[in-house]
């Protein structure tokens, strides 16, 4: 999965934690997760894209998966 699709996922999924009230705020973020208080500004600033590009990075990877089975099937037919 590419680096900006678990971003944009782990963004999701804190603001999720937030709106439902499991933590506080970044600093309760910060401690569960092992990551300074910075770290967890610049993944939640992914949330501020246009959705589309946020529905764009969530896609990313399952065409990047659909991408390697296709090549990956193409050099099975060769072998074979």
């Amino acid at each position: 999965m590419p680096r900006e699709a678990r971003l944009m996922a782990c963004a999701v999924v804190f603001d999720e934690w937030l709106a439902a009230g499991k933590v506080d705020d970044y600093a309760e973020l910060s401690v569960i997760t092992g990551m300074d208080r910075s770290r967890i500004t610049r993944i939640m600033n992914y949330r501020l894209l246009e959705p589309v590009v946020q529905e764009g990075l969530t896609l990313i990877s399952d065409i990047l998966k659909s991408g390697r089975k296709q090549r990956d099937s193409r050099r099975l037919r060769e072998v074979g």
